[in-house]
């Protein structure tokens, strides 16, 4: 298996984990569990886990003279499960980044996700890369971020969220993330 298909498989199981968001009664069990479980060394903090995938539609556009650096703004719509304190009853959510593109393809990004009860910030953990698809007119692309910290119900946020994007003409932008974050109560 190459290096990129098993980047798609890890992909496709982080997809397959995340597509709904941690009912709430199963986020309550988790308040306050180790990392091993329920009363393993010493107390934690409490934490919800929460979990979600969208679907960003926006565009790419050049952030300088150069082209190198990019801004991207997209637009997705929260699904209907997602927590209510990350909604506070607003379906729209926004991603505003900034891509900072390497000669070989690679490219390290920070940016924010603003869902109706608070911001996420989050910043490349590695380098992203992007290259040529199947489909003559897209690149296809991948980015890991690292929540860095938030606002709102996201405030003292961590976690990681994986970007699996294409990059059309004009700069269309479509990015399929799946997040999981814990999120202190």
């Amino acid at each position: 298996m190459t290096f990129n298909g098993k980047i798609a498989g890890a992909f496709a199981a982080l997809l397959a984990l995340a597509v709904f968001a941690v009912p709430a009664a199963a986020a309550q069990k988790m308040q306050g569990m180790g990392q091993h479980g329920p009363g393993w060394g010493q107390p934690q903090a409490r934490f919800v886990e929460v979990r979600f995938a969208l679907t960003f539609e926006g565009v790419a556009t050049p952030a300088d003279k150069s082209g190198r650096n990019l801004s991207v703004r997209a637009e997705a719509r929260a699904p209907r499960d997602l927590d209510k304190a990350v909604t506070r009853g607003k379906s729209a959510v926004r991603f505003d980044s900034t891509v900072a593109n390497a000669a070989d393809g690679s490219f390290m990004e920070k940016g924010r996700i603003a869902f109706g009860g608070g911001e996420l910030r989050f910043e490349s953990d590695q380098r992203g890369r992007l290259g040529p698809s199947a489909a003559p007119s897209l690149q296809q692309g991948y980015a890991v971020w690292r929540v860095v910290d938030g606002t709102g119900v996201f405030r003292g946020a961590s976690g990681y969220i994986v970007s699996n994007f294409t990059v059309g003409p004009k700069g269309a932008v479509k990015d399929s993330e799946v997040a999981v974050l814990l999120l202190r109560r």
